[in-house]
């Protein structure tokens, strides 16, 4: 006797026979993956350096697209409409996360319209200080603020991105008063500035102020991410001074259209992984002060839940309105 199940079960039974032939067929042409951030910086020389051997891996083209701009949002709409089927991806960044607390009404949203994959890289900041500055570990530095509060200022390049969240989050974790000094980009006037002591505290990438450590130059007192980084292996984390701190820090990450199989997106964070492993990549990805993640789609889906939950908090408490 032949059980007949409801419509409903009929029509789910059928998406998961579907979805399961896909993934075993994938992929069966080439891949598209649409870049939100611009030409050149880190994260994007990181996305064309894996791209290649994704594609030797994957036995079909990977062709990226750029198309930043608007915060990223062009990208992420275009992907955000593309059919779920693993052959439209994006490669996004950390706005992705605070996108609701500083842009009025984005176009997206993203748990509801996008899959994470993965977690490619992320920008650790390291905290640097001016040689002239009398400290040399974080705790000597939160003491010293404490002391003199108001006195001590540091770099940023607007509110509510990185560099901004990163200070103010550091003022209410340890009851310090560093003034922010915004600065329109992280170029050379900036960086000026730190050099000459105007500013006396940068939470820059590694590579900004790599070349300026040493004697009587810059002193690096922390890094602020939740391990050392190998490329200054004696310099400590900044959780080993404040255990519970949450290290913000710029990042990129592979995206797919909501709906995408689960097979599929494992698939492609596994070759994500495998190419990030190429000790070539390895190096030129980490000679730019990035920190290589590579994460399964679920551990990216846990960690942009917890972003957005922590930047939603800092950005509200200070006061920063959409716009």
């Amino acid at each position: 006797m032949r059980i007949r199940l409801p419509a409903a079960c009929e029509l789910l039974a059928l998406a998961l026979a579907s979805s399961a032939v896909m993934a075993q067929n994938y992929p069966a042409k080439p891949i598209q993956i649409i870049s939100g951030t611009g030409f050149g910086n880190p994260g994007d020389v990181t996305l064309r350096a894996i791209a290649p051997k994704m594609s030797a891996a994957l036995g079909q083209p990977v062709i990226v697209e750029t198309r930043a701009g608007a915060s990223g949002a062009i990208a992420t709409v275009a992907v955000a409409k593309a059919p779920p089927d693993g052959y439209t991806l994006l490669y996004g960044t950390s706005i992705l996360a605070t996108a609701p607390f500083l842009i009025k009404n984005p176009p997206y949203e993203v748990q509801r319209d996008l899959t994470p994959v993965s977690f490619v890289v992320s920008v650790p900041s390291v905290i640097a200080i001016t040689a002239s500055l009398p400290v040399n570990s974080v705790k000597e530095l939160i003491d010293y603020a404490k002391k003199n509060p108001g006195k001590l200022s540091y770099a940023h390049t607007g509110a509510g991105l990185a560099l901004n969240l990163i200070g103010e989050s550091l003022n209410q974790y340890s009851g310090i008063d560093l003034v922010g000094v915004p600065y329109k980009a992280s170029g050379s006037t900036l960086v000026n500035d730190f050099l000459s002591g105007r500013v006396q505290v940068y939470f820059a990438a590694l590579g900004t102020v790599r070349p300026h450590v040493g004697p009587g130059k810059v002193k690096l007192v922390g890094v602020i991410n939740g391990s050392r980084l190998r490329q200054i292996p004696d310099v400590p984390t900044i959780n080993e001074t404040l255990p519970d701190y949450y290290n913000i820090a710029a990042w990129f990450a592979f995206l797919g259209p909501a709906g995408m199989p689960r097979p599929i997106a494992d698939r492609i964070a596994l070759e994500t992984r495998k190419a990030l492993d190429d000790p070539q990549i390895t190096a030129q990805v980490e000679a730019f002060g990035l920190f290589i993640v590579g994460s399964r789609p679920d551990e990216f889906a846990a960690i942009i839940r917890r972003e957005s939950e922590v930047m939603g908090k800092l950005i509200k408490s200070l006061g920063i309105v959409p716009e």
